[in-house]
């Protein structure tokens, strides 16, 4: 026995502690039992990733994409034989694509501000807006469009819900319906003459586009269209008007099927910036796609986030679809950089890479044009990548988890299981065989972050301010709570003990502030968290959209009255009445989306008072004023003040502060970040931390698995 066998047996006992149910020792040996005899997978050469989809099983859409590369793009068509490239190089290093569908035109100006400004009140209301620099006659005009709609009726709407606005309806000049019916004047052999025949119609007055169609043999061929029309009668009002300009100008209908590029000029980015290349494909059954020869893509609409690999557009439920198209491996790449972060350690960047690697083989072709979204309903994937991250791909190439018949696990995994994976009659209401509930070190999400103190503020509000930016004046008022002074100016004072989204920054506190410390708190992270708190009718109202059968009447209580084998909710009543959920994990979605369902739920309203002689008064009560009495007034009889406000502070007789409110509130309280089945990745990392290889890790987390590679 080697000594870094040794070394692992010993760290296999130390882990098995942890979950008796799979000793890390074990784990391994039951790899190196398997590991000669391990089954072939399917294997997955390239994925395809949805950025931008609406199909009912995922929602995220955008009418119109923005795509980058200093090294060049190229844009052509996908078909059945594969892809040809029809228009772009080295010197294209920016486009815009988006479907000819139907929309609406809202404006036609000389005036670019005037257009651009326009476009900008568009979509800042929603509408998908674009500016198109034409020539006529020599003239610069600038038409504001908004679309794409998949039907005519639906782009009218749209603009009949416009001109309901006052405001916007004195902006619109020259609006009008606007469809994907076109009439060709001629195809070209060369792009050269094409453009020399659009100058020539748009000399004439006529708003002509390029467009690049299938010259039959796979390449490009080069047309000049005019229209854009909603239906036959417009297209021939279209004919009649171009032949008189032009006697004896042949124009014929575009066929409904043929696959194109038209190319406009867009300056929706502004006057100051040049040109863009805008080009419309078919949205009937056409596949854009757009490569570059070496680097990665950029895409605005995402957030200027780059890419691997290809990308490929087309319409789907009549909505514009982006598809990243890369290898798997390197899909693997961002993926594992996103779930986890640069920086953990390796054995645990590995054993993600195999869960995330197994969890997309086995989804297999989930959005029927995409294997997998971008989103964390499935992976997280943004295309960011890490060098320690990539090493650690490389290092489990094709390595995934397989059952005892050879096929590919489901792997689930969350961010965090706080302090325990869940069973998954807990979280589902359904068994998975390999799925247990075992102990997970995940404290490591804790550790190092800065405590906060909840304070009372000036005007009697409360709220979180860092501990890194209070320091005690060394006074207390009369209860004993310190009084802390900011240490610079413009500190945040936030709703919770957070700076994520869960802290929103209620005011800002200057040096000269102060402010009363009620108490200390842990910060609010993906071990341990705290939401709310959030008032009774708020919530009502929330739980009351969410399940089958209402709430009655105002929400006074509320409280978890079963929990599953980890802690997490199994039953919450509300008013005594049990909140009807398909299963376990939708508690959270109930609640305002909790960070998991193992929770604790405080009541601020509802709370019990010690008075003289052992009597004791319960909140909230329907009648009759609470009144606070100092000592003096005790003692004279005094009445003392009543407690009008909204919120105090109330000491127990152990010296702990207490928030109460005179209105049923509820503050939620929890641990873990997820569904909390299979893998925790924090666990891993802190099994990591412990000296633990991936192989353990997996191991541990998922029951009677072994690794397969292809």
């Amino acid at each position: 026995m080697t000594k870094r066998i040794k070394k692992r047996l010993i760290v296999g006992a130390a882990v098995s502690l942890l979950s008796a149910a799979v000793p890390i020792q074990q784990a391994q040996q039951a790899y190196a039992a398997a590991a000669p005899a391990a089954p072939a997978v399917a294997k997955l050469d390239a994925i395809r990733v949805a950025l931008f989809l609406d199909n009912g099983k995922y929602r995220a859409s955008a009418p119109v994409v923005t795509l980058s590369s200093d090294k060049g793009l190229t844009v052509g068509l996908r078909n059945a034989a594969g892809s040809v490239s029809w228009l772009g190089g080295d010197s294209l290093t920016n486009v815009r694509a988006s479907a000819d569908q139907f929309g609406f035109q809202a404006l036609e100006t000389d005036d670019p501000a005037k257009a651009t400004a326009l476009s900008d009140k568009l979509r800042k209301a929603g509408y998908a807006a674009a500016v198109w620099k034409r020539a006529r006659q020599g003239k610069a005009i600038y038409q504001v469009s908004a679309g794409a709609y998949p039907t005519k009726d639906a782009a009218a709407t749209a603009l009949f819900d416009l001109m309901k606005n006052a405001e916007m309806a004195k902006l619109l000049q020259a609006q009008q319906l606007t469809g994907p019916l076109h009439l060709s004047a001629g195809v070209f052999a060369s792009e050269a003459e094409a453009a020399a025949k659009q100058t020539a119609l748009e000399q004439a007055g006529i708003d002509a586009d390029l467009v690049y169609t299938d010259n039959g043999a796979g390449g490009a061929a080069y047309a000049v269209w005019i229209g854009r029309e909603t239906d036959a009668d417009r297209l021939n009002a279209i004919k009649q008007q171009a032949a008189k300009a032009v006697p004896g100008l042949a124009l014929a209908p575009v066929e409904a099927k043929s696959a194109y590029l038209l190319k406009r000029e867009d300056i929706s980015d502004g006057t100051t910036k040049p040109p863009v290349m805008h080009v419309l494909f078919n949205p009937g059954g056409q596949k854009v796609t757009i490569t570059t020869k070496q680097g990665e893509i950029k895409v605005a609409e995402k957030n200027g986030r780059t890419y691997r690999g290809s990308m490929e557009l087309s319409v789907w439920s009549g909505k514009l679809a982006l598809i990243n198209e890369l290898p798997f491996e390197q899909y693997l790449y961002s993926v594992v950089t996103a779930e986890m972060g640069k920086g953990w350690p390796v054995e645990a960047l590995k054993a993600q890479a195999v869960a995330a690697r197994s969890y997309a083989l086995k989804l297999g072709n989930k959005y029927d044009i995409a294997h997998v979204s971008d989103s964390v309903t499935d992976q997280a994937y943004n295309g960011e990548e890490d060098e320690g991250v990539i090493r650690a791909v490389d290092l489990t190439k094709g390595e995934v988890l397989v059952a005892s018949d050879g096929a590919v696990v489901m792997p689930y995994f969350s961010a965090n299981a706080g302090g325990m994976t869940a069973e998954p009659t807990e979280v589902w209401g359904n068994p998975v065989g390999y799925l247990k509930s075992v102990m997970s070190p995940d404290e490591g999400a804790a550790k190092g972050r800065v405590p906060w103190y909840q304070v009372e503020l000036s005007d009697g509000s409360l709220g979180y301010v860092s501990s890194a930016y209070l320091r005690e004046t060394g006074t207390r008022n009369a209860a004993g709570f310190a009084i802390m002074e900011p240490t610079e100016n413009g500190v945040n004072v936030r709703s919770a003990p957070s700076t994520d989204a869960s802290g929103t920054v209620t005011g800002k506190l200057d040096s000269k502030d102060k402010v009363t410390a009620v108490r200390k708190v842990e910060d609010s992270n993906s071990f341990q968290w705290q939401r709310g708190p959030y008032d009774a009718a708020e919530l009502r109202d929330k739980i009351n959209a969410m399940v089958p059968k209402a709430v009655a009447g105002e929400l006074q209580r509320l409280e978890v009255t079963r929990r599953g084998a980890s802690g997490r909710a199994a039953e919450v009543k509300a008013n005594g009445q049990p909140i009807k959920v398909d299963y376990g994990d939708a508690f959270r979605t109930v609640f305002l989306s909790l960070p998991s369902s193992k929770f604790d739920i405080e009541e601020t309203g509802r709370y019990t008072i010690l008075g003289a002689n052992g009597a004791t008064r319960t909140l909230p009560e329907t009648t009759g004023t609470l009144y606070a009495v100092g000592a003096d007034q005790a003692k004279s009889g005094g009445a003392g003040a009543a407690l009008a406000k909204e919120q105090w502070i109330a000491v127990g007789k152990e010296g702990q502060a207490r928030v109460l409110t005179n209105k049923p509130q509820f503050l939620f309280t929890g641990q873990g970040n997820g569904h909390g089945l299979g893998m925790s990745q924090w666990g891993a990392r802190g099994l990591a931390e412990r000296g633990y290889d991936y192989r353990s890790i997996l191991q541990y987390y998922y029951t009677g698995v072994t690794l397969a590679k292809d």
